[in-house]
């Protein structure tokens, strides 16, 4: 049984779900069906096979920071490169030729390499949807806000950075999300940098900005073991509001 807790495990899991798609069906139709999106946004369905192409290279970096035999895990991703060099209207099977038993077992063993080197945090589906319904939320709040135009879109931005990592969760699993939080970890400081004095002395203002502290919080927890919460909340909010609030 293959971990779908590292790089590799997610690339197999897509790639098997590619491969099983009808032989006739088109790559592009394929990836819509695969990632639940409409058949023909193509601007998202060549988004979200980058994303996948940065998936593959991902792993091949993971593999050659092992102490193995690197020709011989790298072996698969010989065919593997040459799918997505496949166009959107390709046929499926075109693609499935490419990912053949050989390939999909060399990429099985490379998926339990990881799983024992670079394993990740998994997240439950449900705590996905609970941060994307807190992040709509928040988006509304934040709208609604009479915080300043900067701060607002600095927050907007955040979020829709967020939110988009969790919709690519399957692709780049929990270490996307940590690298949007990061992300935004940083934006805050830079932001704090340039507008040193922040007058938020509306209720409901600070609200925004603790609810949105406390989201963050949550997510860096969750994708990041062990980590405290609240104090986490309280120095993201100190950037933000400091002796404001």
């Amino acid at each position: 049984m293959v971990d779908f807790n590292n790089a590799a495990g997610r690339l197999y899991d897509l790639l098997k779900r590619l491969r099983s798609r009808g032989k006739t069906e088109s790559i592009q139709h394929a990836w819509a069906g695969i990632f639940h999106i409409d058949k023909e946004d193509l601007d998202q369905i060549i988004i979200l096979n980058a994303e996948t192409v940065k998936l593959m290279e991902g792993t091949k970096n993971l593999i050659l920071k092992q102490k193995v035999n690197h020709d011989l895990y790298l072996k698969p991703f010989a065919k593997i490169q040459r799918v997505f060099a496949l166009s959107l209207g390709h046929q499926v099977q075109n693609a499935s030729e490419l990912l053949d038993e050989a390939t999909m077992v060399g990429l099985e063993h490379c998926a339990e390499l990881l799983s024992r080197t670079a394993r990740e945090n998994q997240i439950e589906e449900s705590v996905l949807l609970e941060f994307l319904n807190e992040i709509s939320r928040l988006e509304n709040s934040t709208l609604e806000s009479t915080i300043s135009d900067e701060l607002k879109a600095l927050i907007l931005d955040n979020l829709l950075e967020i939110k988009r990592a969790i919709h690519h969760y399957q692709i780049h699993g929990a270490k996307g999300i940590e690298k949007a939080v990061k992300n935004t970890f940083g934006s805050v400081q830079y932001f704090t940098i340039n507008n040193p004095i922040i007058n938020t002395n509306n209720e409901a203002d600070k609200k925004v900005i603790f609810d949105y502290t406390e989201l963050i919080a949550n997510i860096i927890t969750i994708v990041s073991a062990g980590l405290n919460t609240p104090m986490l909340g309280e120095k993201i909010a100190s950037f933000l509001i400091g002796s404001g609030k």
